[in-house]
């Protein structure tokens, strides 16, 4: 009995520790919204729903409850499909999805924030200022600590103080 009270403990114990840990996804529109009103950087997750990369990528790094907690809490997290087929408009501007641009289909917001010339390589990480100005599009298929790394580099506004390089010599 002393065991399945101490098993039990755990139990809730690692349930609790776990509760709020996902990524609060949003789609662009919320996502512009949230960062219009809470004055947050956004970290834009763009990806293929086809893609086997960014699958994996997704769940090998925004499956850690205190990674997923501090981007939560730093950054307004916003995913954006290249293969949306809703027009977006954002600053003004009109973004539409092009079928066979060059023999690749793509949303046009999604290949101007990657800042990509013809077609894009899934997934994307692109970092957005307060003003949802650009602030770095990278690639994607990174591991667990280089993304924990980029948060803080980003959250912290080191970017305008040194290079990405110069703060991983400064943190490895």
């Amino acid at each position: 009995m002393k065991y399945q009270i101490i098993f039990f403990g755990i139990l809730v114990l690692i349930s609790a520790c776990s509760m709020g840990s996902n990524v609060s996804w949003l789609e662009w529109e919320q996502g512009e919204k949230a960062v219009n009103k809470g004055n947050k950087k956004s970290l834009v997750w763009v990806f293929d729903p086809s893609c086997p990369t960014c699958k994996e990528a997704e769940q090998r790094i925004f499956n850690t409850p205190e990674v997923n907690q501090y981007l939560n809490q730093h950054f307004i997290p916003i995913k954006l499909s290249g293969k949306r087929k809703e027009p977006i408009t954002t600053k003004g501007k009109t973004y539409i999805y092009r079928q066979g641009l060059k023999g690749y289909d793509v949303h046009d917001l999604a290949q101007a924030i990657t800042k990509s010339k013809d077609d894009i390589s899934y997934p994307r990480i692109v970092f957005l200022d307060e003003n949802m100005d650009i602030i770095a599009p990278l690639n994607g298929d990174i591991q667990l600590d280089e993304l924990d790394l980029l948060l803080h580099f980003v959250a912290e506004e080191q970017f305008k103080r040194m290079s990405i390089e110069e703060y991983k010599l400064k943190f490895n």
